[in-house]
Formats: C-alpha cells, sequence, structure tokens
C-alpha cells in the first residue's frame, strides 16, 4: 500500500498559463470585490479593489481533493491520493456589457478585450470566469465563477465546481483510466492569506502580528459553513489597541475593518441526489502552514475525513520553532466523501467574499475613539458588526443560487458606454453618453491616485450628461467615475466606468527669463504620519512650480553630491519628484539644493527645500 501526493508532469505548460492568463486579466472585477483566477484551481481576492495595496484586504485559497483506495493508470494502488496540483484546459471570460471608451486628455485609456474575454449580453450575472480542469486522479472539473456589479452584491463571488469522473489525467486527449470508480472523494478547499505572519483563532504569540482566522459551522444545525479572517489586537503595541488598525498619529480612522470569508454554497447529498446537503462538511482542520506542509498525506486524510474541528493541532510553543513561521495559518474545509463511479458528476458551489463597514464611518467612529467619545471596546463591537455583514453576504449568495442566480432586485444600469475627460486651467470637463433607463447620474471622484476611495461630487441630482468640475487645485491628481441611476434609485457599477489617468489642472510656463518665481511645493515637506500626504494619496510628492518650460533640475545635498537629475520636457510650468535619488532609495531629512537650468536659454536658478521625514 502507498500514499501519493501527484504532481503533474505539464509543470511548466501550466504554469506559463497561469502567468499568461492573469496578465489577460482573468478576474471577476466588476464591483469592489476582486476575485483573480488562476489556472491551477487557485484564486486571490482584493478587498477594496479601488484601494491601493498597503490598505486593502488580500487573501490566497486553492481547491484540490483526497480519495482512498485508488488506482493509477499504472495499475499501482494508493490507500490514500492526495491531489494539489489541477491545470487548465481552457479559460475564458465573459462580461454582459463591453468595458467602457475613456479619453483623458485624448489620450484613450480604455481596457481592451483580449483573446479569453468575449461580451455577451445574454450572461446571467455581470461577468463569468469558465474554465475546465483536469487532474491527474482522473477527474475534469468545470468551474464557473459568477461576479456581480448590483450595489448590494459587489462584494462576493460565487464559483460553481462541477466534479465528473471522466477518467481523463493530463491534458492530452483520451480516456486514461476507463471505466475507473473513485470512492471516499473529498473536495477541499484550502484558505490562506498574503500576509507573513498572522494568528490562528484567538491566539497571540509574541512577534506576530494580527490576522486572525476562525471558522463557523461547527454543529450540525448551523445553516452557514464558513472560516473567515479579520485584524485583531496587536498586543506587541503596547498601549494602543488596535483591532482594526486605527491610524495611530493621525484621525484614528479604521483601515482595515474587513471580514474576509470562504464558505459553501451548495453541496450535493450524493452523486444521484442534487438537493443541498450543508453537513457534507466533514471536517475543518486549521493549523500552522509551517507544520501542515509537512504532514504526510496519511496525517491530513486522517484529520479531514473524521468529522470535527481541529484548531490548531501543532504547539508553536515547542522548543526551536519560530513564532512567526509557525503562526502563519492554513485552514481546510473537506467536503464529502462522495462515490463516483465512470461518469458519475457531484457539484460543490463556494461563495469568497468580504463584510465591512464603510469607509465614511470607519472615519467617523475612528474621530470617535480618538475623541474619547466611545471606549476600546465599543470600537470593537462597531467593527466586528463586519462579520454579521459577511454572515449575511453568504446567505445572500444562497438565496441567490438557489434562485438560479437571479437578483431578486433585477439586475442594474449599465454603466456608461463612453467617457471623455479633459483638463483645463481651473477646471476638469467631463462628458458621457446617455444610458437607456436611466433617471440621473453620479460623479465621484478620487484624489491623488486611482486605487484610492471614491467620493460623491455632488449631492444635487444630475440628469445631464456634462459636468465641470472648478474645485480643483494645482499639484493635485484626480480620478473620476460616473454612473447611471435607475427608477428606483439603483446605481450602475462604481468601480467599471472609471479614468485610470489622471486629470491634473495644467500650469503654463513662465515663458520669459525672469525664473525668480520657481520654488518647491511644500517647503518645508513635513512627513504626514497619516500617509495621506501634503498631496492626498501621494504622501512622498514635492512640486517643482513656476518652471520656464523645457529645463534640466538638479538636486544636491548641501555638500554638494548629486541626488537626482530630472529632465523637464513639456510647456507646463510644473514638475512632480517622489523623494526618491538617482539610487533609487528615498532621501533622509536634511536640507537639499535645487538647480534649474532652462533649455532654451533663459537663464538659470538656484533655491533650497527641506525635508523632515
Amino acid at each position: 500500500m502507498r500514499t501519493k501526493c501527484f504532481k503533474l508532469l505539464t509543470f511548466t505548460i501550466w504554469t506559463f498559463f497561469a502567468a499568461n492568463a492573469l496578465s489577460q486579466g482573468l478576474d471577476i472585477d466588476c464591483g469592489r470585490f476582486k476575485l483573480e483566477v488562476s489556472s491551477i484551481s487557485s484564486m486571490n481576492f482584493i478587498y477594496p479593489a479601488d484601494f491601493n495595496e498597503e490598505d486593502h484586504s488580500n487573501t490566497s485559497g486553492k481547491i484540490s481533493f483526497m480519495s482512498r483506495n485508488w488506482t493509477d493508470r499504472n495499475k499501482i494502488y494508493y490507500e490514500t491520493a492526495y491531489e494539489q496540483d489541477l491545470f487548465a484546459l481552457s479559460s475564458h471570460k465573459y462580461l454582459k456589457y463591453a468595458p467602457s471608451q475613456i479619453s483623458v486628455d485624448g489620450v484613450n485609456v480604455s481596457q481592451s478585450l483580449n483573446t479569453i474575454t468575449t461580451v455577451d449580453n445574454s450572461i446571467i450575472s455581470d461577468q463569468i470566469v469558465e474554465q475546465t480542469l483536469v487532474s491527474s486522479m482522473g477527474l475534469k472539473i468545470i468551474s464557473r465563477t459568477y461576479g456581480f456589479s448590483h450595489p448590494k452584491y459587489q462584494d462576493f463571488a460565487i464559483t460553481h465546481y462541477m466534479i465528473i469522473n471522466t477518467g481523463e489525467a493530463d491534458e492530452y486527449s483520451g480516456v486514461d483510466l476507463p471505466n475507473q470508480r473513485i470512492n471516499n472523494l473529498y473536495f477541499l478547499m484550502q484558505r490562506w492569506n498574503s500576509w507573513p505572519d498572522q494568528h490562528l483563532s484567538d491566539r497571540y504569540h509574541a512577534g506576530t502580528n494580527s490576522f486572525y482566522i476562525d471558522y463557523y459551522g461547527d454543529e450540525p444545525a448551523d445553516s452557514l459553513k464558513i472560516f473567515y479572517g479579520w485584524d485583531g489586537d496587536d498586543p506587541d503595541n503596547g498601549p494602543y489597541e488596535d483591532e482594526g488598525n486605527p491610524a495611530y498619529g493621525a484621525d484614528y480612522e479604521f483601515l482595515t475593518p474587513y471580514y474576509s470569508g470562504v464558505g459553501l454554497i451548495h453541496a450535493d447529498r450524493s452523486v444521484s441526489d442534487r438537493t443541498n446537503d450543508n453537513n457534507k462538511v466533514t471536517a475543518v482542520l486549521r493549523g500552522s502552514n509551517y507544520s501542515l506542509t509537512n504532514w504526510s498525506n496519511t496525517e491530513l486524510f486522517t484529520y479531514l475525513t473524521t468529522p470535527g474541528n481541529y484548531p490548531n493541532p501543532i504547539n508553536p510553543d515547542l522548543p526551536g520553532m519560530n513564532p512567526k513561521t509557525e503562526q502563519q495559518p492554513r485552514i481546510y474545509m473537506s467536503i464529502g466523501p462522495y462515490n463516483l463511479n465512470f461518469g458519475d458528476t457531484v457539484n460543490v458551489v463556494m461563495f469568497y467574499g468580504v463584510g465591512a463597514r464603510g469607509t465614511e464611518e470607519c472615519r467617523e467612529w475612528g474621530l470617535k475613539y480618538k475623541n474619547g467619545v466611545i471606549t476600546a471596546k465599543q470600537k470593537n463591537e462597531f467593527l466586528r458588526w463586519g462579520k454579521t455583514d459577511l454572515f449575511d453576504k453568504l446567505s445572500s449568495a444562497r438565496r441567490i443560487w438557489k434562485n438560479k442566480l437571479q437578483l431578486p432586485e433585477g439586475n442594474n444600469l449599465n454603466p456608461p458606454s463612453s467617457i471623455d475627460v479633459q483638463s483645463g486651467p481651473g477646471y476638469v470637463e467631463l462628458n458621457w453618453n446617455t444610458v437607456p433607463g436611466a433617471q440621473s447620474y453620479k460623479l465621484y471622484r478620487a484624489v491623488g491616485v486611482k486605487d484610492s476611495v471614491l467620493y460623491p461630487l455632488l449631492t444635487q441630482i444630475l440628469t445631464g450628461t456634462y459636468y465641470k468640475d472648478e474645485d480643483v487645485n494645482r499639484g493635485f491628481d484626480y480620478y473620476y467615475n460616473i454612473t447611471a441611476v435607475d427608477a428606483k434609485g439603483v446605481e450602475s457599477s462604481k468601480y467599471w466606468a472609471r479614468t485610470s489617468r489622471k486629470s491634473a489642472v495644467p500650469r503654463t510656463a513662465q515663458g520669459v527669463d525672469d525664473l525668480s518665481q520657481v520654488r518647491v511645493v511644500p517647503n518645508p515637506f513635513v512627513y504626514d504620519k497619516s500617509a495621506k500626504g501634503n498631496y492626498p494619496g501621494q504622501k512622498d510628492k514635492l512640486l517643482f512650480a513656476g518652471l520656464p518650460g523645457p529645463c534640466k533640475i538638479t538636486i544636491y545635498t548641501v555638500s554638494g553630491d548629486i541626488v537626482d537629475e530630472i529632465d523637464h520636457d513639456s510647456m507646463e510650468g510644473t514638475q512632480e519628484w517622489f523623494q526618491i535619488s538617482k539610487f533609487n532609495q528615498y532621501i533622509s531629512s536634511g536640507v537639499y539644493i535645487y538647480h534649474v537650468e532652462s533649455k532654451e536659454g533663459r537663464g538659470s536658478t538656484i533655491g533650497k527645500f527641506i525635508i523632515v521625514r
């Protein structure tokens, strides 16, 4: 008797396909939730998808299979088989509507379609990613992931896995395991987070950070089966109670209010009974990544096929263990068992989603916490509503699946199919096309970086298809989004028709021989602890203003060493600099000298600026 962990012979092929597929945008991204799908049965979801990377929740996971008493194509018998690596025979993405055509200052920034993407107005959801995967156990898995842009359903995705015993064990055509029977097959969902050091549920180990993982659904009567993660308190922060990561030193905004989760929507009772059976979740195993990846297949199989919930069976305090490594969590959910004759099919449907308080709420309550209006306990009760929100979203996904993916409210409108943005001195103009069925439109604006918070630009109802934004400042970068609103007040996706190129209020170059107006803004530069920066979203930005047109800017230390050289070749009178030296390093606090020399013979000037970091 043997145990076996399968490794595909086509490693280089599917690795290339995975990278290629992801580079072409094989993901669900029509809402605030983004699910990246790879061709090797793994996925990564990001929330909020419109935030920059250091401010969002990033969760990873994959599917795999285990079985007992299986024989491979070479007639070798295995007592336990563990299939970790699948690969895609095909992958495709379907869109309900084409990407909006967007132009910013004459530059086309529209998302282009690729060879694996098709627009199909008849699909049931706003986006679908469909894959056909094959395992060396002779299983073919057809997965369909559904994404929604409706505001009530934009924070999760639903994936339907149809698992078929075809006997096809590789990417080549033909049956490799004819008439095989697979006994005691378990579908495994693994979940982990991308941070390098985290906690298991309700445990803390000095030297690690504060991301926790837990599971709900231990009791047979529990209607939900879900494992989830959140940002808890890190005692290493001393007197600072930091559940939700308050922005200490600034406005105390709660930066990580997210509860991310993976849950069961549906599992066939058997291959002959398609009714849902929540109790097909046999076992949940939580442990450290360091330990579980070194377990034998027999150990994993024993835990994952024995009914129960096994939290952290390995002790991280054993001598010689590295707490940071040991505490990195991994969690498994096993669904089964199923017995599949040749040609049999079984269905499993999973939920991937996030529950969270809104950004504005987190700012409002952060100020309350800063000013002593609420206690740490009240802060945490406020944040833990995200868990309730997550569970409600899983319940909504279950209802949608039961209703054959029809939304109770009906689909929301498409976004505008074209947007044109033009920047001018003291304004930014926006034009867009009419959306059929729209009663009005809403405008949103982000300042600084495109993947930051979108704020409503107007309070009044806008029924036309033109707006001139005059609430703008030089040196600030602006990004816009336009949504269509139907008669019920429901918006189109806020994250689909948006500009990805900055709109900046231009300042014409001085164009004279007098360079006395050249200056650095702000000066002095004092680093903002909130990381929001003197220019919103661009915490390290400095602006050279009053430039004469094309010129060369050289920055020196007070001892005369060159820090950086910038060639300014436009007729605009400003130039950004992000305090990175020519050696690709951030500069330190101190006094710096700049020298600006016109490339058109208009003279030169010297000045100084101060950095306090």
